[in-house]
């Protein structure tokens, strides 16, 4: 089962299970076969059937404390994965306080409730301790090991320590490399993705998508698989690459899976990807989806519900809506410790206000926005807010009023967003306007200028103030696009 091989698991269970199931004397195995069928529900997703086999292990007498530990993790995952966390909780506090479990095992599945309750100042102190103690343990406690190092990892990216998150990821390699099992290697593969594409580390992040998705597909189980899509969605969003974001969430058998079952859900992705293509209507069903998920249920979820209106919002046209979307997400983050996410809610409350005249709030929330992305080393998240500064500014450089300084602050920012490789619709998605807004608005340049291309464009940019070449699209990307991208958008 952990070398990834479901199908041959779950039939030797099955049959394992009918014959142990009526046996008075076989109480111990019956809790050994009952926790394996509930860890093998998880790569099934199916988080009802977790409860189960967990809650028919946990009913029987005589298991060995390691069986009972992964027990009570599969229970407390299958409930936190439903949006009963707080149940979860609930259920193994008494079980904690009642000293069944070893410290090592109450630190470990404390560590993944809080990070499934999005308490990950809690998750990471208790996971930090559980590591700590377990190199003392006697026994193999590789895949506790490898858990804890994961979840620790996602806690710490979470928090914007990304060389912390790093580290422990690294750990957790070495461990599982070492075991064999394709599992998990598989989760720490995709979770090493994260902190990589927030630093805009493009070909380390990609390395790991492609190792996740590789273990993804020879495993063949949704569950395990929704981990390898969300990494790789993510990374197609940073790269601006929209339609796959969504190839990728809808190749899945149940396109709720990097929602529901991943710790780290995409599912504002698939909102973003649609209005970036311009398919409003295609985003109102996957928020809808966002609305009715378990996972809604969880703070994060709430925040990440209201930035996804929000982008609704301002793609429809609708700022005042908009802002007031983005500040409810921003009251959702606060206390969460996610600085990550608070920056870019930030960085869209900023644009939403820019465009709509408010130049002095929207310079207050870029700047933040941008301070953070800097603090947290997220440099392409830094670069975009940026490049939206100069359009909140009263007054121009002082300089010759001539060439770039007689855009407009709206034509300043085209311009800059098409130097740095972007197409007209990409363009549009970021500032929350249409794709002939973004023409209109790249005619009077091309006019101003005297210049008659995007490739002009870059230079003339370069040549002024040398902020073109800062921009914040993979170089492979830019060039590929470029091209294609001459004749197309003018």
């Amino acid at each position: 089962m952990f070398a990834g091989r479901f199908v041959d698991a779950e039939a030797e269970l099955a049959n394992a299970w009918r014959g142990v199931s009526d046996a008075r004397d076989q109480t111990a195995l019956r809790a050994t076969v009952a926790t394996y069928l509930a860890v093998l529900a998880m790569a099934r997703m199916s988080d009802a059937e977790m409860v189960a086999w967990s809650g028919r292990a946990l009913a029987q007498d005589g298991a060995r404390p390691e069986i009972m530990a992964l027990a009570w993790w599969a229970r407390s995952w299958g409930l936190a994965s439903s949006g009963r966390a707080e149940e979860a909780l609930r259920e193994f506090d008494a079980v904690a306080s009642s000293g069944v479990l070893g410290e090592i095992d109450v630190l470990w599945i404390r560590g993944q409730l809080a990070v499934w309750r999005d308490d990950f100042p809690g998750a990471a102190s208790s996971l930090a301790a559980c590591l700590a103690r377990v190199g003392d343990a006697r026994g193999d406690r590789s895949l506790l090991t490898c858990v804890a190092a994961c979840l620790l990892a996602q806690a710490l990216y979470r928090l914007g320590r990304f060389a912390e998150a790093i580290q422990q990821i690294e750990l957790g390699l070495a461990i599982a490399q070492e075991a064999g099992r394709s599992v998990d290697l598989l989760f720490i593969h995709a979770m090493a993705a994260y902190p990589r594409i927030a630093r805009g580390d493009w070909d380390a992040a990609a390395a790991h998508v492609r190792e996740a998705l590789t273990h993804g597909r020879v495993l063949g189980a949704p569950g395990t698989m929704a981990y390898a899509t969300a990494a790789a969605a993510r990374l197609a969003a940073a790269r601006g690459d929209q339609e796959e974001v969504l190839r990728a969430i809808a190749a899945l058998p149940d396109p709720r899976g990097p929602w529901e079952q991943s710790l780290l859900p995409i599912g504002d992705l698939a909102v973003e990807a649609s209005l970036a293509l311009g398919r409003v209507d295609e985003a109102v069903v996957h928020l809808t989806t966002l609305e009715t998920a378990p996972a809604a249920r969880r703070p994060l979820g709430h925040a990440m519900i209201a930035r996804a209106r929000g982008a609704i919002e301002a793609a429809c046209g609708r700022p005042d809506a908009a802002r007031m979307r983005f500040e409810e997400a921003l009251g959702h983050l606060r206390g969460l410790c996610v600085p990550l996410e608070e920056a870019r809610v930030q960085l869209d409350l900023g644009r939403v206000l820019r465009r709509s005249g408010d130049r002095a709030g929207a310079r207050r929330h870029l700047v933040a926005a941008r301070d953070t992305f800097a603090a947290l080393g997220a440099r392409p998240d830094m670069e975009a807010a940026a490049r939206e500064l100069p359009a909140t500014s009263a007054r121009q450089p002082r300089a010759a009023r001539s060439g770039i300084w007689t855009l407009t602050p709206q034509e300043t920012v085209v311009a800059r967003l098409v130097a740095a490789g972007k197409s007209n619709r990409q363009v549009a998605a970021d500032l929350f306007v249409t794709v002939k807004t973004v023409e209109y608005h790249l005619a009077n340049i091309y006019a101003k200028l005297g210049i008659f291309s995007r490739a002009q464009l870059r230079e003339h940019l370069t040549a002024a103030t040398g902020l073109a070449s800062s921009a914040s699209t993979p170089p492979r990307r830019a060039a590929a696009a470029q091209a294609g991208r001459e004749g197309a958008d003018g």
